[in-house]
């Protein structure tokens, strides 16, 4: 405590100054105060920044948040604590459940207060990105992720009363503490082409009960219904609907069918190119079959219940070629003959080896040993058949027997041992060519005839004894051979030497031959020889008198065109003189018409003298003046000529 004093207070301090009364007095800077029996306090002060906050607690209980950037003094009477807390940073994909104490009424969005009840606690979400400063009655009760679900996924929300929410994404949401149980991002269901979802859907019903003293009761039920989605799709189920199972598409082509065993028991038969899926409420199965294809050898036998009498079916044939899919109620009939059993011999039969369908209506063979037939001489052999038989009669052979190769075995047994048991072995060696002929098997042919077949031939393809006996047979058969190669042989040798005699023989004529063609040849070319000279000589003689005429010819035309060329000029000359003349008359008729001496014009038109006898009768001024005339004539003359 100070008696008496001053204290400056600096600009941005605080400062309590206590009483002796108790009382507080607070004294910001920048200011000098006097103190007179009075304690001074410096109070701290506390900042907060953009990501912080203060937390002051009061003495009365009370709580204030101060959000940054801020400064506040410590208040000695008021104040408890003063503390800096953080803010919560929320993320984009964050969120913060926030709790606060409630007024006591109930809202939508709150849960009962654990503390009394007459209070509650509210909830609020605040999503980022953000910075979250809580009030001075809130908390953070939960940091939630966001759930995110793309274009190809949803998000399963289950809700706290039992239901379902379902969000088709892309979306986004955060947990509701107060309404969602949990939140699931699910796959969205990618649908083939060939495939399909079957999809189950759950319905509440409502029925009312009669009532029972008084009381209207009711009952629910549910009900499950089922639909199909075909691909290709993406599904995304309701909030009632799940998948059940996922089916793949049945395809039948042209050469095949859909049996559709239906839950009631009937049977649906579909003829393809068809398609479909299986219906799980009235479907058990759906199966691909293949169509039984038949050619024109081959036929099928059917059978089909008929709806006259439970017991009765009816039975037909259907012959290729064709494509055949049975009806519901028809089944083919399954054959099962002695056959050839797999990896064995194809003499050896055994009892329904042979399983088919197709029967064969076109002539069949087939293979057969009687083996350890004995003769009458107690010889034991094995005879080797071949059978051609024909089917004629379907309907004869499914009454009559259910093993057509069994019975045809068994009669060609019977004939080869009744044929075999009345002759010796020497006798058999010798008539084995009646095995080849029909009417020795007539137990077989009766019994092919009796089931609807037709034997056509049989053929013995040899025979074989025991060991003994083969091998003395087979000695005695190398003994013959060997005789009779051996006497092939020297036939053989004499008719080579036979053919080389006639081959030396033939040789001799045919070089005789050669030497006359040669010689005849030769003259034959001498001849044409001389031939050819004289057809050049008298070629050469032709040539010669041709080159003589032509140059007669050639001479000819040349004085032939020489005097026609000179009789052609004279008588252009003969036309230029006529016109000459033509022209010179009639210049003389104009001169005479013009009264001109025609005399001394002829004159003039002579060639000039060297001398002149003039024969001078007259005066010799008429003299002069015929110098004159016959000058100026001379000279008209002279002009007339030029123009000729």
């Amino acid at each position: 405590m100070v008696l008496y004093g001053h204290k400056t207070i600096r600009s941005g301090e605080r400062y309590a100054v206590w009483s002796v009364d108790g009382t507080c007095k607070l004294v910001d800077g920048p200011k000098r105060i006097t103190l007179f029996r009075q304690k001074k306090e410096r109070l701290q002060n506390f900042t907060a920044g953009r990501e912080a906050y203060l937390v002051i607690k009061k003495r009365d209980g009370s709580t204030v948040h101060a959000p940054g950037p801020c400064s506040v003094f410590f208040h000695p009477v008021e104040d408890e604590s003063i503390q800096e807390a953080s803010a919560v940073v929320v993320k984009a994909s964050e969120a913060l459940v926030v709790a606060r104490h409630g007024s006591g009424i109930k809202a939508e969005l709150q849960v009962p207060s654990r503390q009394g009840s007459d209070g509650g606690v509210e909830f609020r979400l605040v999503k980022g990105p953000a910075k979250f400063i809580p009030a001075a009655d809130e908390w953070v009760q939960e940091k939630l992720q966001e759930r995110l679900a793309d274009s190809n996924s949803y998000l399963h929300i289950n809700k706290r009363d039992g239901s379902v929410e379902i969000l088709e994404g892309p979306c986004s949401t955060f947990l509701d503490p107060i309404t969602d149980e949990s939140i699931q991002v699910c796959n969205a269901y990618k649908v083939a082409a060939s495939e399909a979802l079957v999809i189950a859907m759950q319905q509440r019903t409502h029925a009312a009960l009669p009532k029972s003293d008084g009381v209207a009761a009711s009952t629910s039920s549910e009900l499950v219904e089922y639909r199909l989605v075909k691909g290709p799709a993406k599904f995304i189920p309701s909030p009632h609907e799940w998948v059940l199972d996922k089916l793949q598409e049945h395809i039948a082509d042209e050469n095949s069918y859909l049996e559709v065993k239906k839950r009631t028991g009937p049977i649906e038969i579909i003829h393809g190119p068809y398609s479909m899926f299986l219906d799980p409420v009235h479907d058990e199965s759906v199966c691909v079959k293949p169509a039984t294809m038949i050619d024109a050898s081959e036929a099928l036998v059917v059978y089909k219940h008929s709806t006259g009498h439970e017991s009765s079916v009816q039975r037909r044939i259907f012959r290729g070629p064709a494509r055949f899919i049975p009806a519901a109620d028809e089944y083919l009939h399954h054959f099962e003959w002695s056959g050839v059993p797999k990896d064995a011999s194809k003499t050896s039969y055994q009892p329904r080896a042979l399983n088919f369908t197709k029967l064969k209506v076109i002539p069949m063979t087939a293979y057969h040993n009687v083996s350890e037939v004995r003769t009458n001489d107690d010889t034991l052999i094995t005879i080797k058949l071949m059978l051609f038989f024909d089917l004629v009669d379907i309907e004869k052979m499914l009454d009559a027997t259910p093993d057509p190769i069994g019975d045809f075995i068994n009669a060609a047994s019977s004939d080869v041992i009744a044929f075999c048991s009345a002759v010796s072995y020497e006798t058999f060696l010798n008539e084995t060519h009646k095995l080849n002929q029909l009417s020795t098997f007539t137990q077989l042919v009766s019994r092919a005839e009796h089931i609807g077949y037709k034997m056509d031939k049989v053929v013995f393809r040899g025979f074989q004894a025991g060991a003994k006996l083969q091998a003395m047979h087979d000695d005695a058969i190398q003994e013959r051979t060997r005789l009779r190669l051996l006497e092939e042989t020297q036939a053989q040798e004499q008719r080579a030497m036979d053919l080389r005699l006639a081959a030396e023989q033939q040789r001799m004529t045919k070089e005789a031959q050669l030497k006359v063609e040669q010689a005849r040849l030769e003259s034959d070319i001498s001849l044409s020889t001389q031939k050819a000279k004289l057809a050049e000589q008298r070629l050469i003689d032709e040539a010669e008198q041709e080159r003589a005429r032509l140059q007669q010819d050639t001479a000819i035309a040349e004085l032939r065109a020489k005097g026609a060329a000179e009789a052609e000029i004279e008588a252009k000359r003969l036309e230029v003189e006529t016109a000459r003349n033509a022209e010179q008359l009639r210049v003389m008729r104009e001169m005479k018409a013009l009264q001109v001496d025609i005399t001394k014009v002829l004159v003039a038109q002579q060639p000039h003298v060297d001398s002149v006898i003039k024969l001078d009768t007259g005066s010799s001024s008429s003299t002069k003046l015929d110098h004159k005339a016959s000058a100026a004539g001379k000279g008209l003359i002279g002009a007339l000529q030029l123009n000729l």
